[in-house]
């Protein structure tokens, strides 16, 4: 399966997920066999393109055929209208693409107090 299957099935996935409906819903919505919609999910079909329409439509998403070059821009508009994803996704994602999330991009504190840090500055009192 190529990086561009697993993207649309992950976007079905997704769209139905975030609207909450389950694979008979959408079925029903779209007539589309529950069975070709679980089987479209799990990879194992091949769907035809009236099929990725009807479903796409059902679950507010838009199929666009776009130049190639225009790719990159078009991958940082989508990601800038998704809701941020959780730390543990966000790592997961990283050792997915054979990354690993570096100390620097860790989540920090906006502030630490005082009783926080192991050695506070400053003269010690008796």
């Amino acid at each position: 399966m190529t990086s561009t299957n697993e993207d649309i099935i992950n976007a079905l996935k997704t769209g139905r997920a975030a609207k909450g409906i389950s694979q008979r819903d959408l079925s029903a919505r779209t007539g589309v066999p529950q069975s070709h919609i679980s089987k479209i999910e799990s990879g194992n079909a091949d769907i035809r393109l009236s099929s990725l329409i009807e479903l796409a439509r059902a679950l507010e998403l838009e199929v666009k055929l776009v130049p190639r070059k225009a790719l990159p821009a078009i991958d940082s508009i989508i990601r800038s209208n998704q809701p941020p994803r959780p730390a543990a996704t966000r790592a997961q994602h990283l050792r997915n693409q054979g990354m690993q999330e570096s100390p620097a991009s860790q989540p920090r504190p906006a502030y630490r107090l005082d009783e926080d840090e192991e050695n506070p500055p400053g003269p010690e009192v008796d």
